[in-house]
């Protein structure tokens, strides 16, 4: 480039600005005006030979019709050391196109060559002869006068304009698409400037600057846009709505390329009718219709496949009315919507109808569609989409009649036959739902075949489906309760393109009367009972409910992949839930009753509230007098349990692929009686009867079938007690077990005509389950070794676990291993079954010789190999009773004691060995490794934790009748994580001490007035609260005698805040934070934090 701050002082020929040309200015940031520095693009070639050019080019993708002149500064010198040049030995080149080769406008202009030795100023550095100065509507022009005469739009044509220059254009480009810009410099020769020509070589630098349009397109236009909503009495509404633009229209804040470019309007008319209204209203009938029919057209200002060339003039130069109409066929946009609907026609029921049976008409109910969408534009010569929809529905929903045969038989009113007295059945569906619906759509599509005369094929969318809806809700008594739903969906096959001959239609009405092909079928079942113990006197305090829940689906295979087969899958969940209240058990007897049931206290009624046998207080009250304190005190602990929740679920799914049978009705195919009712409604198959189908020819035999058979069991064990010994002691227990197990394989016939093979059968589950090991929680460590006796007793608990395991396993028969005589063979010091029962048995403190074993027996999906791992509940106590004592009550108003223990065994993420073998079906493994020298399971289990915690071992909350609160928390925590891959035990142990007490102040004036108003008296609320944390982490290593240290520290924080309620919406808030933590190991190193600040919060209402 040239610029103004560097070349001013250029020799021969210095830098100006070219004339009426002036710098801009940029504010600094010390808010000086500075100016711009003003620069050109400098081009320079030399020795360039006779008809050959060099230019540069820039991608610009820009849209030039809006704009009138392209307008450019230009100059040319001779370069020093080479031939002078002579005016006209040197054109500017200007190209705007798409391509610079096949698709361009190109301006030629001879330039005046500036002498150095003459007046150097602006207007001689930069001749107006030399300038771009054109009209761009001259490029469209060219464009149409080449076309007119026929000449091939892949040869230059080339005229000359009033000032001399070049005009030229090659192919079809066009000023709307401007993707490129071309700037360079021609010698020419004789050919193309058709005047004598040295030959010579040339040598010049030319100038470029301000290459710009100017001159907008001013013309503007117009919209508008109207709706008119007509309200026909109760018959229903007429809408009409419509909307228009011209080209040039835009709104204010948009660009001139934002502006519209099209003639455009759009029209739509819409109705909502009730027809049932014109019919006699006896007939009872509602007839909803919906009408609507849309128009859009858009029609370009410009011909939409030369863009810079106005439709007007085409259709102007049309040579007859049929090109004419073809011409605005092409150009133009349009789309037309028709609707119309019938939703929901049906007959209502009469004033006068009282009943409702399965048969009434009322029960029907009709529905139709239709839509077609009309599309034509400049790329689509037609675009019809027809979506016509067909549905017939029958609901019948029924009213609940229970008929019980024995209630009025039955005159006694004893409530132990109340069994056989309320026994019931509705003999009606409370529901029944049927329907079909017919979805078809009709879709055709040509494209253009631009620029010539031949039309192309079309291509289709279409689809004909018929779907089947079923659900079926039935009370069948009080307490049994049926839901049932599926779903079939099918396709009704149609020949390829138009149906237009007979023999295609014949085709769709055989698919029709076939109920189409099915391509999905799905169901479910939900069946609950609630078991009649409230029927039973002593039984009436218990609540148990079953319930039974499948799901089945049959989804068929691709046409293009028949030989693969559908794919079938089904599942179940049995859920039990039982609640037993045992308050009602013990209230059925005065004595008890008078017992559970405490009389009320003198101070405070209300203070044992909680208490699950207030209930019947005032039911009891004499009975509670007739029995005296000392026997209350002897019997109330036998009735301490008060509330009993079960919660039990088992979950099941199978997922068979390669199925080759078909499906109908409840998912079966009636004929053959595949794959059997068991199974649509939720059986789990077993391996036997996988190998029975497969002999049998119900599964594909193609050797290149590969999706794998899958099966899945979620078992869900959840319990919840509540036990009160005397008032004021509340004890929660929990408990819960869970267990969840992934089987995949890939069951194939590997060879023709032999028996179905299991390749790569893999299992993968997890095992959660509360535990109890808080006999080892406080084990002390050796203090020179730093190792726990518990965990000396892991390591010689593996020696008794090996010899129970090497009597039980026939492959081993109790002989010694070689390698270490001390343990069984394939049982060594580090196989996996032996030491997660040896870590169970030293860390919950049980005998190692009845400790339950790991099972390796893998019969089915729901086998577990951690059976004899059971439950143990973990508990929340509370006792508030000493603050009803004479000696607290006087300035304790609320004195509660806790404590809580909880503990979660976890063997997540265990998987089934590739290697397993159990060649003789003992049900043990019996496979050694070579290099471990013990047996391989059948799962491996990478790790197994124990999270236990005593939180709180103490907790103490007491209130104070001076408004102070106290509270002390004493907590104990460890995390046992046993890794069976490097055999190291990481032991997490913490302790945690928290204090915290507080007190209010009422109507504390402040010492200071705010905003001159008077003094506040609001309360003033401090808390302290102060916690210490020790924790350790270490690793034990296996008959290393070793324990490594990992993490530890020591946690201090004390936190004394304030607060201050100003007014109701505003509240100020002082805080102190002092956190305080001194590690325990060398590679760790201390850190403190403090944090103090005034928070206020204000509250806009």
């Amino acid at each position: 480039v040239v610029n103004i701050q560097n070349n001013s002082s250029r020799k021969p020929i210095p830098y100006v600005i070219p004339p009426g040309i002036q710098r801009q200015q940029q504010l600094s940031v010390n808010n000086v005006n500075l100016l711009q520095n003003e620069q050109s693009m400098s081009l320079k070639a030399t020795d360039l030979e006779n008809g050959q050019a060099r230019a540069v080019f820039k991608n610009l993708g820009v849209d030039l019709r809006q704009y009138k002149v392209l307008q450019m500064f230009i100059h040319a010198e001779s370069v020093e050391g080479y031939t002078t040049l002579k005016d006209g030995d040197v054109q500017a080149i200007i190209r705007l196109g798409s391509d610079f080769v096949n698709n361009y406008y190109e301006y030629r202009i001879p330039l005046k060559i500036t002498d150095p030795m003459g007046a150097l100023n602006a207007n001689t550095i930069w001749p107006s002869v030399n300038d771009l100065d054109i009209n761009l509507s001259v490029f469209p022009q060219i464009k149409e006068t080449r076309n007119a005469i026929g000449w091939s739009i892949s040869k230059p044509y080339t005229i000359q304009d009033a000032k001399g220059n070049y005009i030229t254009i090659v192919g079809n480009p066009n000023l709307g698409q401007v993707q490129e810009v071309l700037l360079g410099v021609l010698n020419p020769d004789s050919t193309e400037t058709h005047l004598p020509d040295d030959g010579l070589p040339k040598s010049t630098e030319v100038w470029f600057d301000e290459l710009r349009v100017s001159d907008m397109n001013e013309q503007g236009g117009y919209a508008a846009l109207g709706r008119i909503d007509f309200q026909l009495a109760d018959l229903g509404t007429v809408s009409v709505a419509g909307s228009m633009h011209t080209a040039g229209f835009g709104n204010v804040d948009q660009s001139l390329n934002q502006r519209y470019l099209d003639n455009y309007y759009q029209y739509d008319i819409a109705t909502n009718l009730e027809l049932g209204k014109l019919l006699p209203p006896q007939w009872d009938l509602s007839i909803p219709v919906y009408a609507g029919y849309s128009e859009t057209v858009s029609n370009p200002e410009y011909d939409p496949y030369n863009l810079d060339i106005k439709l007007k003039y085409e259709l102007q130069h049309a040579r007859s009315k049929y090109e004419r109409d073809s011409i605005l066929s092409q150009a133009q946009t349009f789309t037309s919507i028709k609707s119309l609907n019938f939703t929901n026609v049906r007959k209502l029921p009469g004033p006068n109808k009282r009943t409702h049976h399965l048969w009434d008409i009322e029960n029907f109910d009709l529905s139709y569609s239709f839509s077609q969408i009309l599309t034509h534009n400049p790329l689509i010569s037609s675009d019809v989409l027809t979506q016509q929809k067909l549905g017939l529905g029958y609901t019948f929903a029924g009213q609940n009649k229970y008929f019980a045969p024995f209630r009025n038989l039955i005159k006694s009113h004893s409530r132990y036959l109340d069994l056989i007295r309320d026994i019931n059945i509705n003999p009606v569906p409370s529901l029944i739902a049927i329907r079909g619906e017919m979805d078809r759509q009709f879709g055709a599509t040509s494209v253009r075949d631009i620029g010539s005369p031949f039309s192309l094929s079309p291509t289709f969318d279409k689809y004909f489906t018929f779907n089947r809806y079923y659900n079926l809700h039935w009370d069948l008594t009080r307490s049994l309760n049926i839901d049932f739903s599926a779903v079939d969906n099918a396709i009704i096959d149609e020949p390829f393109g138009y149906i237009n001959t007979k023999e295609k239609q014949d085709t769709i009405f055989r698919n029709l009367l076939k109920f189409g092909r099915n391509t999905l079928f799905q169901q479910t079942l939900n069946v609950s009972y609630t078991l009649p113990f409230n029927k039973f006197p002593l039984l009436d305090w218990t609540n148990v409910r079953l319930g039974y829940s499948t799901n089945y689906s049959w989804n068929a295979a691709s046409l293009l992949a028949l030989y693969l087969g559908n794919s079938i899958q089904n599942g179940y969940r049995k859920q039990i839930n039982g609640d037993f209240n045992f308050n009602q058990l013990y209230n059925k007897w005065k004595f008890l009753r008078g017992i559970n049931n405490p009389p009320p206290r003198r101070r405070n009624q209300s203070g044992n509230q909680n208490s699950p046998g207030n209930a019947d207080q005032g039911k009891s009250k004499e009975a509670s007098s007739d029995v005296s304190p000392v026997v209350r005190a002897l019997i109330r602990p036998f009735l301490m349990l008060k509330r009993v929740a079960v919660n039990y679920s088992e979950n099941g799914t199978t997922f068979l692929p390669g199925y080759l049978d078909s499906t109908g009705f409840m998912g079966q195919n009636w004929h053959s009686m595949k794959p059997g009712l068991p199974f649509a409604f939720g059986w789990q198959p077993s391996e036997s009867w996988l190998n029975k189908i497969g002999q049998e020819g119900w599964l594909t035999s193609d050797s290149s079938f590969n999706i794998q058979f899958q099966q899945q069991f979620i078992q869900q064990l959840d319990a919840q007690a509540t036990l009160e010994p005397f008032p004021g002691l509340r004890i929660d227990l929990t408990l819960s077990k869970s267990f969840s197990k992934n089987h995949t394989e890939l069951f194939m016939d590997t060879l023709a005509n032999t028996p179905f093979a299991h390749l790569n059968p893999y299992d993968a589950g997890g095992f959660t389950v509360t535990y109890f090991s808080l006999k080892t929680l406080f084990s002390k460590l050796n203090p020179q070794t730093g190792i726990s006796q518990t965990f000396l007793n892991f390591e010689n608990n593996r020696k008794i676990i090996s010899d129970r395991l090497g009597e039980k396993n026939p492959y081993t028969s109790g002989k010694p291993d070689p390698n270490d005589p001390q343990y069984k063979l394939g049982y060594g010091r580090y196989a996996q079954d032996v030491l997660i029962p040896a870590f169970l048995a030293a860390y919950t403190g049980k005998n190692p010789e009845t400790i339950g074993l790991i099972n390796d027996n893998n019969t089915d999906i729901k086998s577990n190999p951690f059976s004899n791992i059971n439950p143990f509940p973990n508990w929340q106590i509370k006792y508030n009773g000493l603050s009803s004592l004479p000696f607290f009550d006087k300035f304790i108003t609320n004195l509660t004691l806790s404590n809580g223990y909880s503990s979660i065994l976890s063997m997540n993420s265990f998987t089934s060995s590739m290697l397993y073998a159990d060649p003789l079906r003992y049900g043990y493994p019996g496979f050694i490794d070579t290099i471990s020298h013990n047996y391989i399971p059948y799962f491996l289990v990478p790790n197994i934790t124990i999270a236990e915690q005593l939180n709180p071992l103490l907790g103490i909350e007491a209130t104070f009748t001076n408004n102070l609160t106290v509270n002390f928390a004493y907590s104990k925590t460890r995390m046992l994580s046993l890794s069976l891959i490097d055999y190291q035990l990481t032991e997490m142990r913490s302790t945690e001490v928290d204090f915290g007490a507080g007190f209010r102040v009422r109507n504390l004036p402040l010492p200071f007035d705010i905003a001159k108003a008077k003094r506040l008296h609001n309360d003033l609320n401090f808390r302290l609260d102060m916690s210490v944390t020790s924790s350790q982490t270490v690793n034990n290593l296996l008959d290393a005698g070793l324990v490594i240290p990992t993490s530890g520290q020591e946690i201090i924080s004390i936190m004394p805040s304030i607060d201050y309620v100003v007014n109701q919406r505003l509240n100020l808030h002082f805080f102190y934070t002092r956190r305080a933590t001194i590690p325990v190991i060398s590679t760790s190193f201390p850190i403190s934090n403090t944090e103090a600040g005034v928070t206020l919060r204000f509250i806009l209402q």
